[in-house]
């Protein structure tokens, strides 16, 4: 096949769509320079005698297929759109300088030079032959497209930008824009200041009752709890200085019995009481002694005075002595001095209602006992009052 046959062969492809423009300068391109460097079939083209080596000879383009339109053929096809080919094997003959305007076409719905396709250029020495020198733009091609990517030849057109309302552009419109804020702000202001009166109103109104309520001096925390304040239960001890407090193992005078803080004698005259609810609480005094308080209750008020009597006469048989200092009303107490087994100690016992109050104190000395034994009794008086 003929270098032209294979360009005719490239056009048809190009024209039907089978071949890309890209792939088709490619391909033409090659068949070109393989005419040049391999020389041409003196029967595919005949030479024409009487040549000039220098002159040039016009090869006709390429017949388009039957049926495309032809393009005016008084198209001026100047400077670099005539394609020539100089040969220096033909023969001398005179040419003119310009080739004869030659009828071009255009492949449909493809882009092709305005001139025709572009055929061999100058003929290169015996060495071979430059490729046709590439256009910086493609023949005939559409301008770039200037749209944005979310548009294009196959949307609509975008409708050109036009004042909408609520953006506002210009002078006028940031002058519209600061005149509404000065308006807000002077709003807000106005609604701040109503509401800072309001507020100030209220809480000199109120703070001026509270003070009038006030009036009273407040109490010192120093002065202990009246006896006015009802007790929490009849069972009731007071907060003793010092600690640990108060046994929380000890609820019921079974659990009395359990840790044995009483003699055999005793428990007796409180079960004869019937005994059921116990409280018990231990402190170390500041002063160094000891104190003790249980708070039982009895079955009925007859019953806790009986055995308040019965157990003080105990304390006397087991060789304690009548306490020698002075006890309030209704509290009786007993004391004794220190022996080999046991520090002197002091006991005192009274009724309140249905319950059987016991207060010891202890310390290394008698003379060391009362002061601290009588300050004991004072303060649990206060929880649980003395009958009588």
């Amino acid at each position: 096949m003929s270098w032209q046959e294979e360009l005719r062969k490239l056009d048809e492809e190009l024209a039907s769509g089978r071949l890309s423009a890209d792939d088709y300068r490619v391909r033409r391109d090659q068949v070109l320079s393989s005419a040049v460097n391999h020389g041409d079939n003196p029967e595919e083209t005949p030479q024409q005698p009487g040549q000039d080596p220098n002159s040039t000879q016009v090869i006709a383009p390429v017949s388009p297929p039957h049926g495309t339109p032809q393009p005016n053929p008084q198209q001026n096809l100047g400077g670099s759109e005539a394609t020539q080919v100089v040969s220096h094997w033909q023969t001398q003959q005179g040419q003119p300088p310009h080739a004869p305007q030659q009828p071009q076409y255009h492949q449909p719905g493809l882009a092709s030079p305005a001139g025709g396709f572009q055929q061999p250029g100058p003929v290169s020495p015996a060495g071979g032959m430059p490729l046709p020198p590439q256009q910086a733009h493609p023949w005939n091609a559409p301008e770039a497209d200037q749209s944005p990517p979310w548009g294009g030849s196959d949307l609509p057109p975008l409708p050109p930008a036009t004042h909408q309302d609520g953006a506002g552009q210009g002078a006028d419109s940031f002058e519209t824009s600061s005149g509404g804020g000065k308006k807000v702000l002077v709003i807000v202001g106005v609604v701040a200041l109503v509401a800072a009166l309001g507020v100030g109103s209220w809480l000199l109104f109120f703070n001026g009752s509270g003070d009038d309520k006030q009036a009273g001096p407040a109490p010192s925390s120093s002065v202990a709890p009246t006896s006015t304040v009802p007790p929490k239960d009849d069972l009731e001890i007071a907060v003793l200085p010092g600690g640990p407090g108060e046994r929380t193992d000890i609820s019921m005078f079974e659990d009395v019995k359990a840790n044995q803080v009483l003699t055999e004698d005793e428990n007796e005259i409180y079960e004869e009481a019937g005994a059921g609810k116990a409280r018990m609480a231990v402190a170390e005094l500041p002063s160094g002694a000891d104190a003790v308080i249980l708070t039982v209750e009895a079955s009925s008020e007859d019953a806790a005075s009986t055995a308040v009597e019965d157990l003080v006469e105990l304390q006397e048989k087991n060789g304690m002595d009548p306490y020698d200092g002075t006890l309030p009303a209704g509290v009786q107490g007993t004391q004794i001095d220190k022996t080999d087994s046991f520090p002197a100690a002091a006991r005192a016992h009274y009724a309140h209602g249905k319950t059987v109050v016991r207060i010891q104190v202890s310390a290394p000395k008698l003379s060391e006992v009362g002061p601290s034994f009588e300050e004991i009794i004072a303060t649990q008086l206060q929880a649980l009052s003395a009958d009588g």
